[in-house]
């Protein structure tokens, strides 16, 4: 019964997400035209915001074990960008071999471990001026903020 319950539940939100992208598309399109028309590109970011709301909705898909985005940062603020299922677990591993000590600054669930590789190789080519030696860059506070949204919202 409750895989019954659950298999309509994904069947309604798959439609409902087929509709938003039907949607989406029309009123981008529509939007489209408005702005060769007028300029105004009000509808144009309508329809990419109900594209992207989809993200939003509550798919319960099976996934593999977490992968995390995580920032690590030592005394003199050299910060590792990675990815790691365990990011505490991955401080404990590379504080044996360093120096100074080492903290976690932030990890970020990703959606699949795909996600995170991605975002770890997007990081690292925006930070690409800022690298250290291999996947740690010297970063100050702003640009640890700056990571730290761009992580989130390309999760």
């Amino acid at each position: 019964m409750i895989l019954i319950a659950r298999m309509i539940s994904a069947s309604v939100l798959t439609i409902v997400a087929l509709v938003m992208v039907a949607g989406g598309l029309a009123i981008g399109l529509a939007g489209t035209g408005l702005r060769l028309a007028t300029g105004r590109t009000g509808g144009v970011h309508l329809g990419a915001q109900m594209i992207l709301a989809i993200e939003r909705l509550p798919f319960r898909f099976t996934r593999g074990p977490a992968t995390y985005l995580y920032l690590i940062q030592d005394e003199q603020a050299a910060t590792k960008i990675g990815i790691s299922g365990d990011p505490r677990q991955r401080v404990a591993t590379l504080q044996t071999g360093h120096p100074e000590p080492l903290r976690l600054v932030r990890s970020i669930r990703c959606r699949s471990a795909a996600d995170a590789r991605a975002v770890e190789g997007d990081l690292h080519h925006y930070f690409e001026r800022n690298r250290m030696n291999g996947e740690w860059f010297d970063l100050d506070d702003r640009q640890i903020r700056r990571a730290i949204r761009l992580a989130r919202r390309w999760r």
